[in-house]
């Protein structure tokens, strides 16, 4: 799938618009130099997603829009426990993404999650969407 472009962070993901699918993305950060590199250019105005990539899922995550994307740290993140592949099964089947059919423009912060995952070898674990959303207003 491709990824939406943008700021808020999104930048530091697909580099600008250069890595334009999730492969991309997974390819580019198994290379831990690119890690480094991109960590080392964070800031609380551009954090949320990488961190959030880091992270992959944890419990009781709060909103960012009511938290604020600055509160999204790599250690707030951390004192969170990781959900189990078990439990993501279930989040993922309670919580639909609302991606575009083909394109990840919404639910950004579950796909990078979901990145993060591959990024370590863990297993992808499948999404769940709104019939209508693929088939009727795609």
């Amino acid at each position: 799938m491709e990824l939406a472009t943008g700021g808020g962070g999104k930048e530091l993901i697909n580099q600008n618009g250069k890595l334009k699918t999730v492969k991309d993305v997974v390819n580019f950060f198994k290379n831990y130099s690119n890690m480094i590199l991109v960590k080392d250019k964070l800031s609380s105005n551009n954090w949320q997603y990488f961190n959030c990539m880091l992270a992959e899922f944890r419990k009781g995550v709060d909103n960012h829009h009511s938290l604020g994307w600055d509160k999204m740290t790599e250690e707030y993140y951390n004192s969170l426990e990781l959900m189990s592949d078990a439990e993501l099964e279930v989040f993922l089947k309670e919580n639909p993404v609302e991606f575009d059919n083909g394109f990840i423009k919404h639910s950004y912060h579950r796909a990078i999650a979901m990145i993060g995952r591959l990024i370590r070898n863990k297993n992808y674990i499948p999404f769940y969407m709104k019939k209508s959303q693929i088939y009727e207003n795609p």
